[in-house]
């Protein structure tokens, strides 16, 4: 039983630290960027993306 409730208190903190960090994404609000993307990451797929370019 307690093992088991710590496993769940370790889970919960885990889904609390991947939100916050998920806060501090940035997302482009223009959707032409998302357009002109598109075609990009249909042909190349994401084996080879680098979000850095």
């Amino acid at each position: 039983m307690e093992i088991h409730d710590t496993v769940l208190i370790a889970a919960a903190f885990c889904m609390f630290n991947r939100y916050v960090d998920g806060l501090g994404t940035w997302a482009p609000q223009d959707r032409t960027f998302y357009i002109n993307r598109a075609k990009t990451r249909a042909e190349e797929g994401y084996a080879n993306y680098n979000p850095y370019n």
